[in-house]
């Protein structure tokens, strides 16, 4: 998203940053991994209540994760900042950064597109899917947390989904390409068999959500 002032609020949907999590589950306007990564949150203990504090907090990383998915922008000052550049210029999303955030602003889900968030403890996995006439993926983003020290874009799962009609194989291959890339070769820095399992199981459950 460019770092423009002005947004189409017919394409974009702009969230304050005071707003209870809460209130978003309420929604019809936003994509389903923000709403089930919301709910994750909130059902989480110790939670925050605000979009700008649950950012801020990276024992709870599935808020961030889910946006990062759905290419959401940071309201920062007077400029408005991708999260996914912010995150990789920063190292993630600070209490200082909660000060200064106005707002996100996201585009608003489409028919053709699908999306999930699965969590386990720190982990969880947001993905949103658009599809061709045809059935094939065709735009993918995915994102990982709780597998590095902030959340993170998963472009080997992206390139393993692109192009493919869904199917159980597929998600077997691509289950085992998320594995992969959050070990230390890949974005993250797993090595603990369990860890690797918890993520193989919600990889999983988030890819069935949304590809069948």
């Amino acid at each position: 998203m460019a770092k423009s002032s002005e947004a189409d609020l017919s394409v974009f949907v702009e969230l304050a940053a005071a707003i209870p999590l809460e209130q978003l589950t309420a929604r019809s306007d936003l994509s389903t991994t923000l709403l089930e990564a919301a709910a994750s949150y909130i059902g989480a203990p110790g939670s925050a209540a605000t979009i700008a504090d649950a950012l801020a907090n990276v024992e709870q990383p599935c808020l961030t994760t889910a946006l990062l998915a759905i290419e959401a922008s940071l309201g920062l000052a007077d400029e408005w900042i991708p999260l996914s550049e912010h995150v990789t210029s920063s190292g993630g999303f600070t209490p200082a950064d909660a000060e200064r955030l106005r707002a996100i602003r996201l585009t608003r889900p489409t028919a053709r597109e699908q999306s999930a968030y699965r969590g386990a403890g720190l982990f969880g996995i947001a993905l949103r899917v658009s599809f061709s006439d045809e059935g094939a993926t065709v735009d993918v983003q995915v994102a990982l947390g709780g597998v590095s020290p902030h959340p993170q874009r998963a472009r080997q799962v992206e390139a393993a989904l692109r192009g493919r009609r869904p199917s159980e194989e597929l998600i077997t291959v691509v289950v085992e390409t998320a594995v992969q890339e959050a070990r230390p070769a890949g974005v993250g820095s797993l090595t603990v068999e369990a860890d690797l399992a918890a993520l193989r199981a919600i990889t999983r459950a988030a890819l069935r959500a949304a590809l069948l």
